[in-house]
């Protein structure tokens, strides 16, 4: 996260405690060297000493933990200003400053000391949002005026009730200020949308629809699809009661089309939420910007199912791709996406990111406490929760879990899925593994056996921690009576790759290891139950599948009820404006595929051709664009007729 992050209040508690217990004992050290020196110094002014030089400091870390978010954008006040040795000066100063002020107050010198640390918090954190001309000097020169005033102010002041009381109103006049300026740059908390949605009364009977999406779960990697470890043991219970579709597509390896798609019925072609090259919205996460939301002309899944009397919500634990600023909470009337515990802390700070990974490293978390996302056990316990207000009304409840998403590190005991002989690796942490992913992407250094080895354990564990809950909830609908007429789909958004084809992560590529996912289906009354299902279909034929289920017309979409699928299987990955300096020529071209029975054909906005037996070439290592040229030509002839004037451009095209 290259400018801010989201903290649940359980890590900042602990986090705070870390560093509180760290400074306390500094503070103690700090004394006992500097003993010598305050017995030099007149009694009354020995308890100002340490404070202050504590104060600055505490100036210093909070400087350079900021200047990281702000040094490249001018060159002169990387130069100066934000130099090490001008923080360091300037830390100092802060120092004398804190101990002239707080020598002339008589009684209650630590009223001084909390409006003076709030001070330094305060500028630190609005350096971060105002003027690109100001923030350095908000940083560096904003403290040592706040500090003074407010020294000023409660030397003033005669009694220790006073003092106390403007200095409770001085951090809560801070806190406020920065909050009000993150807030109008759209950078604030966000609790759960939660709106009133007038609808018709539903009809008698209509099943309850629920979509469970398993964020990046690639297909061969659970056992619904024949994967050698126990990675999804309660899916495949579920599918004794469900249709098994083995087959399926995504139509992007990014979330947020491919969450689009499930809830238009359309190609990211169609609804245009996609990928894109230029900075479109300012989201939660500046670094997210480089994608399009759905538009409100693209009725969801949730209306249409609103306005026919359902109850209407989601739980989401992927906030940086699926939060409201994308559109996709449209139709629900409750839409959870980024709860109201969470702050925000600018700069990626270091001073959290260490905090976290110290108490990981002592509560014995094994990289899981760094994960700022909601777990499975909280999703689920937030999804149950939300079941159960109502009874009487059918609902319709969209679901993401996260936990098989980078980070790797899945909690104990699901770490050791593949056997107790294949230990964690710090590289797996969310940094440690963004640069890793990056050097290795522009330079293909460093992948080894055992990193994937040990990424790929971790992997499965995350998969198999999210069936557990999945596991969980189905047992919560049969205890509450709602099974038996539930519509259930478990699926995915995308893939994962772990090695193959020069790859790593997810979004840039479309070989099958990006695209197949899961995708099984237990109807209302276990209808089917125990088919598996081969041909091939995409995700966004849930949509579809949901309105007939619901005994709604069909919608004028492409997608089509599942077991009645005749429309052509496409997938589709734009560019990632945000990607392309990090990860170079492979982030910045758009890329297309179609299928045709047992072929794939793979079209780059660069004009590279790729051509695909699927069937007897599952690893898509044998390029048959030019030994089998009609075809391509066909497929291509077929897939730019479709996609004409929404996707980008081709260059003259040239074969692999």
């Amino acid at each position: 996260m290259n400018y801010g992050s989201y903290l649940s209040a359980r890590v900042v508690a602990a986090v705070s405690a870390f560093w509180g217990a760290a400074a306390a004992c500094a503070a103690i050290a700090l004394w006992a060297v500097t003993l010598p020196v305050l017995s030099a110094v007149r009694r009354g002014m020995r308890a100002a000493v340490l404070p202050s030089i504590i104060l600055g400091a505490g100036f210093v870390v909070r400087a350079f933990v900021i200047r990281g978010a702000i040094v490249d954008r001018d060159a002169l006040r990387a130069a100066v200003l934000l130099h090490p040795a001008f923080i360091t000066a300037w830390g100092i100063a802060i120092s004398a400053t804190a101990f002239v002020s707080a020598s002339r107050i008589k009684g209650w010198a630590w009223t001084f000391y909390a409006s003076a640390a709030a001070s330094i918090l305060a500028a630190g954190g609005a350096a971060y949002f105002v003027g690109a001309h100001a923030e350095a000097f908000t940083l560096v020169v904003a403290p040592a005026g706040l500090i003074a005033f407010s020294g000023a102010a409660l030397a003033s002041l005669g009694s220790r009730a006073a003092r106390a009381a403007f200095s409770t109103a001085a951090t809560c006049v801070l806190a406020g200020a920065f909050l009000a300026v993150a807030d109008r740059h759209g950078e604030t908390p966000l609790g759960p949308v939660s709106r009133p949605v007038t609808t018709a009364p539903a009809g008698a009977n209509r099943p309850n629809i629920i979509i469970i999406v398993l964020d990046a779960v690639r297909a061969d990697h659970t056992t619904i699809c024949g994967y050698g470890y126990p990675t999804t043991p309660n899916l495949e219970r579920l599918a004794k009661d469900a249709v098994n579709f083995t087959n399926a597509m995504s139509v992007d390896s990014n979330t947020l089309p491919a969450h689009a798609s499930l809830l238009t019925g359309e190609y990211p072609y169609e609804h245009q939420s996609r990928g894109s090259r230029e900075r479109t919205i300012a989201t939660i996460e500046r670094s997210h910007a480089y994608l399009t939301p759905l538009g409100g002309s693209h009725k969801t899944l949730a209306t249409h199912l609103a306005q026919a009397g359902y109850r209407t919500g989601a739980v989401v634990a992927n906030y940086a791709r699926l939060c409201r600023q994308f559109g996709l909470d449209q139709g629900f009337s409750f839409y959870y996406d980024l709860p109201q515990t969470l702050i925000f802390t600018p700069g990626g700070s270091p001073a959290y990111r260490y905090g976290m990974e110290a108490v990981d490293r002592i509560l014995r978390r094994n990289g899981k406490f760094v994960q700022t996302y909601w777990d499975a056990g909280t999703i689920t316990r937030m999804c149950e929760n939300w079941v159960r207000r109502d009874g009487r009304r059918p609902f319709f409840l969209l679901v993401n879990y996260m936990d098989a998403h980078y980070p790797y590190s899945a909690p104990a005991p699901f770490d050791r899925i593949d056997g107790p002989g294949i230990p964690y690796s710090l590289l797996l942490r969310l940094d440690n593994w963004q640069n890793f992913f990056t050097r290795y992407m522009r330079t293909g250094e460093g992948l080894t056996a055992e990193i994937l080895r040990q990424a790929e354990n971790q992997y499965d564990g995350g998969i198999g921690y999210a069936d557990h809950w999945v596991g969980r909830f189905v047992r919560t609908l049969r205890d509450e009576g709602l099974y038996e007429n539930t519509l259930i789909v478990v699926t995915s958004d995308h893939g994962e790759f772990f090695g193959e084809h020069e790859a790593l992560d997810h979004g840039l590529e479309l070989y099958q290891e990006g695209i197949r996912v899961p995708l099984v289906v237990k109807y209302p009354g276990q209808a089917g139950a125990g088919q598996e299902r081969k041909e091939r279909v995409s995700i966004l034929d849930v949509f579809a599948t949901a309105l007939e289920a619901a005994g709604l017309p069909k919608a004028d979409v492409t997608a089509q009820p599942l077991g009645s699928v005749s429309h052509r299987i496409m997938a589709m990955n734009y560019e990632r404006g945000m990607q392309v300096k990090r990860l170079g020529k492979r982030a910045g071209r758009s890329l297309a595929v179609i299928f045709e029975g047992d072929y794939k054909y793979i079209l780059s906005s660069d004009g590279t051709r790729e051509l695909y037996n699927t069937a007897t070439d599952a690893a898509e290592s044998d390029n048959l664009s030019l030994s089998e040229k009609g075809i391509a030509e066909r497929m291509h002839g077929e897939l730019t007729a479709l996609v004409e004037g929404r996707w980008p451009e081709a260059t003259p095209a040239h074969e692999q």
